[in-house]
């Protein structure tokens, strides 16, 4: 029994040593030396040049940035990981900055050349320290010279151009059948499109159309090759802190485009001009750039409705209920985003039957019967008299 505890014992601390081993790392200075290229930091009591050293990473080699200005990496020294940068001074807004610079800089596409790597320590080097000033000379302890200005305003270029705001909106409400146009000032190529609705791209547009009633969504999320690992701060009490450039929030981007597809609602109220009845069974045409595309016919509450898109539309009536004038007037609406649902009233006249006109005014009409009346007698009375 003594044994087993013992083996397993022996086990644990095994176990906990490797585990305490995997917890640091040690980095070291490769001879790399970017030649020809000196940094120089100056403040109130000192000035300094040295040349940039490239900082590897024992356990895989990978490239890392230095912390503080001419600060030396001890090698064999146990290095942990402690992404709480703001204990050093570093503001957030400060790191979202170092890692586009990281990004942008070294290893970035074309920027191979191991002035690249100087160039962007010497902008996390200005970046940081904001109370030094930081200059590029052609020899030790040199004057300021104007080196390298292209490449770091190419730095600064991208850098702003991933900062850019998008210039399209979250949401968008449009009409069914209609053409959606989402301008964009940012690189569409270096985002994944992800939606379920059909789409192309144009001039860095992006074109949806047809779509039908509903709510609709793409999302964006933008590209990132370069790393698969997040972005680590180490820290050493006897050596120089470093940072190994890696993933972060500000690297990948997201948006999403909200789409809500609506429609119009036109209702059409038939009744008599008169009495206000109401008309079953008038004809009406829908015109949209004076063609007809559809037609409406009134129930028998005088009603009719008809679901359409954004548009300026005529309406016009085309037959008549039964025993009415046909309406020869034509009424033009709109429906769009802050106008949905129209409404019209609609009346019609009712067809009357004129009678003759005697010419005699309804006065006399009296006497007239009175007169007949009296012809009549004197006539019976004569007939009498015959026989």
């Amino acid at each position: 029994m003594k044994k087993i505890l013992f083996m397993l014992f022996i086990t644990l601390l095994c176990i906990n040593s490797v585990s305490a081993k995997e917890d640091y790392e040690y980095f070291y200075y490769n001879e790399e030396r970017v030649e020809d290229m000196w940094i120089t930091r100056k403040n109130d009591t000192f000035i300094r040049s040295a040349n940039p050293y490239i900082v590897k990473r024992k356990s895989d080699n990978k490239y890392v940035y230095c912390i503080e200005p001419f600060s030396m990496v001890q090698d064999n020294t146990p290095y942990k990981v402690d992404n709480d940068y703001t204990k050093y001074g570093i503001t957030d807004e400060m790191m979202n900055r170092i890692s586009l610079i990281m990004y942008y800089g070294y290893g970035y596409i074309n920027h191979t050349d191991k002035k690249w790597y100087g160039i962007t320590q010497y902008m996390i080097w200005k970046t940081i320290n904001t109370k030094d000033t930081f200059y590029f000379s052609k020899v030790q302890n040199g004057i300021k010279e104007d080196l390298y200005k292209d490449e770091i305003n190419e730095i600064e270029y991208l850098i702003k151009e991933h900062n850019k705001l998008p210039s399209f909106k979250n949401g968008y409400t449009i009409s069914s059948n209609s053409k959606l146009t989402i301008n964009s000032n940012i690189d569409l190529n270096n985002y994944e499109i992800i939606t379920d609705i059909e789409y192309k791209i144009e001039d860095n547009n992006i074109i949806v159309e047809n779509l039908e009633v509903g709510e609709y969504n793409i999302y964006l999320r933008g590209k990132q090759t370069r790393y698969s690992n997040d972005l680590l701060m180490y820290y050493s009490n006897n050596s120089q802190n470093v940072v190994i450039p890696g993933i972060t929030s500000n690297l990948t981007k997201e948006y999403n485009i909200d789409i809500k597809v609506i429609e119009g609602n036109l209702e059409l109220n038939k009744y008599n001009s008169i009495t206000k009845d109401k008309l079953e069974g008038a004809t009406y045409g829908i015109y949209k750039d004076n063609i007809l595309i559809d037609k409406v016919v009134t129930n028998n509450k005088g009603n009719g409705n008809i679901k359409l898109p954004f548009g300026t539309y005529v309406v016009k009536e085309l037959v008549a209920p039964k025993g009415y004038k046909l309406d020869d007037r034509t009424y033009t609406f709109t429906i769009d985003e802050n106008n949905l649902e129209v409404k019209l009233e609609l009346l019609d006249d009712k067809i009357v039957v004129k009678v003759p006109n005697t010419g005699l005014k309804k006065n006399y009409i009296p006497y007239l019967l009175l007169i007949v009346g009296l012809v009549g007698l004197i006539y019976e009375k004569k007939k009498y008299n015959l026989y």
